[in-house]
């Protein structure tokens, strides 16, 4: 897989400049993190479950599993294994936490795991509990984890589990600490047990769908329900409901697994991480901790695993048929995060969110039986999110035909007209990561680059592990995943991650007199990067203080006048050919001191074609020609004589890391025509394509920037 792509998905993503609260935020997890190394927790004298769970934040704020301080916890656990998990009731939150660790950290102990599930085991009481709801969630997190590494528990465990936390349920919907029958239970609902309990019922419930053998029926617990509408109704990211400061930091560790396993964003209208890591910046000590190293620990689970990078967004729509297989967005990000080395997550995207929202990741997914249509405001946000790097992802749940041709319809709209085309065997998404067989997969385009895929065959009943689609419309799971992970790694690399705490993605305008530029009209797909001026305006003010804006218009050479235009624009997918009168107006418009530039979408050889064809017939006497090394173009007001190319360009040819600009001097010393050969507006435009013909990010905005600051200032 392309190099680019990896960096996209591993990297704990910095925000941009001028995202204060990001960086603060990561300032604050650096800090906390500190705080671990410098108390103790990650040594000898901690107990195994302060330093396994120690571990596991370090895991979830970025740290790889592989690194010294998480060995060091791995190995550790498992030398004490049995010595640690002797006794039920701290034996079932260490064998729980050590599971966790081991599934975190990339590890498969199967000796290990066996231990640790023969513990959890015969640690659960008649009840179907582990003796309170806090070791009862602990239980089922860690069974959770061992099941993700092939060691399953009994069926009748999970049947237990599930009767003890619905016969705990109080009367408003919430729980306590004890089940109501227990001795010393209060009947008082809290924060911290109804979360627990909810995220425990969600994980039963998780397990349950994915050994359904009807599908479009998920499970959908009534006490779930419930149970959200409590924590929704009695939502604080400030203290423990109806508990005040006791257990805070749990509570909202607990929390925080609701939401990832709902893929919720919001509980009655509150943005429950967004609160919740405001909260606890606000309270960190001096120190970098949040108490003791155990609330510490829960505190860093909570910012750094919900913070991690939106990998995909599953769209809403009226009624069930948006949601058949739940757990498809989950399980997909994790066997990616799996594949490729990171840490991801899926969430539900409702289509009243702003664009910010929708720009949030490279894949926006829908699914379903049945026809559907989408609103005019909701295709206008699918179009930019398109424009802008995303790729828009449907797949016919059991291959249902209703719902491919409603996918096609809609998405084509949102497009432009844009229409569907069997993808070829070429195309990225069966080489990107694996090397698949062509699938009858379908694509529409987005400026130069594949914006929508179609999935005909029900690969979300794969990756939800339901059992209910016929055969013949899925796949086996294994193959499935592997598609998933290509369709991830091809949307990726061309739209970057973005964790939660990093910039949102729709800036506020750069103010100051507008610089116009007219890009020319064609029929050669001209228009297929609208963002590219307006990031490149911010980039220019951002790096040399620039005072104005540019801002794009299209313009018709032969219809249009083009005097108050210093700067025209042209870039394309494919081939065109301008009419004589439009060839006159261009020409006098450039021998009279305008200025001409252009590249190629993506690098398309057809466009490339096309305009050395135009420049031939505009100049006949005058060609392109490559500046040379020393050209002022290449040192003012950034030293571009070594640039970094796309892996494509690379292929090519190897020793290329100078830039390519040709031009059509006049007088000996004006540029009045300027092209690159090689993409730059791609990058400007916010689609990183990993097998584009072009400069990477930061070539193609420095070259770029020097451009306009040479036609502006000579």
């Amino acid at each position: 897989m392309d190099r680019a792509i990896k960096v996209a998905l591993a990297l704990f993503l910095a925000a941009r400049a001028g995202a204060a609260e990001g960086e603060r935020l990561r300032g604050s997890v650096a800090k906390g993190m500190e705080y671990l190394r410098r108390s103790g927790a990650l040594e000898s004298k901690s107990g195994v479950g302060p330093l396994c769970l120690s571990g596991l934040a370090l895991i979830a704020c970025g740290v790889p599993g592989d690194s010294p301080a998480v060995r060091a916890c791995v190995e550790r656990a498992i030398r004490e294994l049995d010595l640690a998990t002797s006794n039920q009731y701290s034996g079932t939150y260490r064998a729980s936490v050590i599971a966790m660790l081991l599934r975190a950290a990339g590890e498969r102990r199967f000796a290990a795991n066996q231990t640790l599930l023969e513990r959890l085991v015969s640690f659960q009481m008649r009840d179907g509990g582990w003796g309170d709801m806090s070791r009862t969630q602990f239980a089922l997190l860690g069974l959770r984890a061992l099941d993700r590494m092939g060691v399953e528990a009994p069926e009748n465990m999970w049947k237990g589990a599930r009767s003890y936390i619905l016969a705990s349920e109080l009367k408003d919907g919430g729980w306590e600490y004890k089940r109501p029958t227990q001795p010393g239970a209060k009947g008082d609902s809290y924060g911290s047990m109804t979360a627990a309990a909810v995220g425990s019922l969600l994980i039963i419930e998780e397990r349950a769908g994915k050994r359904s053998r009807v599908c479009g029926r998920p499970l959908v617990e009534r006490a779930v329900t419930s149970g959200v509408r409590w924590l929704a109704m009695n939502f604080s990211a400030t203290e423990n409901p109806k508990r005040g400061g006791s257990h805070y930091h749990y509570y909202l560790y607990a929390l925080e697994r609701v939401g990832i396993l709902s893929m919720r964003r919001f509980l009655g209208g509150h943005d429950w991480y967004e609160e919740g890591a405001k909260a606890l910046m606000e309270r960190q000590a001096p120190t970098g901790g949040w108490g003791s190293p155990v609330e510490t620990a829960f505190a860093l689970l909570f910012l750094g695993k919900a913070g991690s990078p939106i990998v995909v967004q599953k769209l809403k729509r009226p009624g069930e048929d948006w949601n058949l297989d739940p757990y498809d967005a989950h399980d997909l990000v994790l066997s990616v995060g799996d594949v490729l080395g990171f840490d991801g997550a899926a969430r539900a995207l409702d289509p009243a969110s702003p664009l910010e929202e929708f720009l949030a990741s490279p894949v926006i997914y829908l699914n379903g039986h049945d026809d559907f249509s989408l609103s005019r405001e909701l295709k206008a946000k699918l179009g930019a999110f398109a424009a802008a790097g995303g790729t828009i992802l449907g797949v016919a749940c059991c291959g249902r035909e209703e719902f491919a041709r409603a996918f096609e319809r809609e998405v084509s709209a949102a497009l432009g007209g844009a229409g569907f085309s069997d993808l070829p065997s070429s195309h990225p998404v069966y080489s990107s990561q694996f090397e698949l067989e062509p699938a009858n997969f379908r694509g529409a385009v987005s400026g130069c680059r594949t914006g929508a895929i179609l999935v005909p065959l029900g690969l979300c009943c794969s990756w939800g592990r339901c059992g209910g689609c016929p055969r013949e419309h899925t796949l086996v799971e294994e193959l499935a995943f592997k598609y998933g992970v290509n369709i991830i790694a091809y949307a990726a690399g061309t739209k970057r991650l973005r964790r939660r705490d990093a910039e949102k993605e729709v800036p506020a305008p750069v103010s100051g007199p507008a610089v116009v530029v007219g890009q020319i009209k064609h029929r050669g797909v001209w228009n297929p990067h609208p963002l590219a001026f307006g990031n490149l305006s911010r980039a220019l003010a951002a790096s040399l203080g620039f005072k104005g804006r540019l801002r794009a218009v299209a313009v018709e050479p032969g219809r249009d006048q083009l005097d108050r235009f210093p700067l025209l624009y042209m870039t394309g997918v494919r081939a065109f050919e301008l009419g004589e009168p439009a060839l006159d107006e261009l020409r006098a418009h450039v021998e009279r001191g305008g200025t001409l530039l252009a590249d190629p979408a993506c690098g398309s050889k057809d466009f490339d074609r096309a305009f050395r064809a135009l420049v031939s017939r505009l100049f006949p006497g005058n060609a392109l020609a490559v500046l040379p090394a020393g050209h002022e173009l290449f040192s003012s007001p950034f030293d571009v004589t070594t640039v970094s190319y796309k892996r494509r360009v690379l292929i090519e040819s190897p020793e290329l890391s100078s830039p390519v600009i040709e031009a059509v001097v006049f007088d000996g010393w004006r540029l009045g025509v300027i092209y690159s050969p090689y993409n730059f507006g791609g990058e400007l435009g916010g689609v990183h394509d990993a097998s584009s013909r072009g400069y990477e990010e930061d070539s193609a905005f420095r070259l770029a920037m020097n451009i306009i600051v040479h036609v502006l200032t000579r």
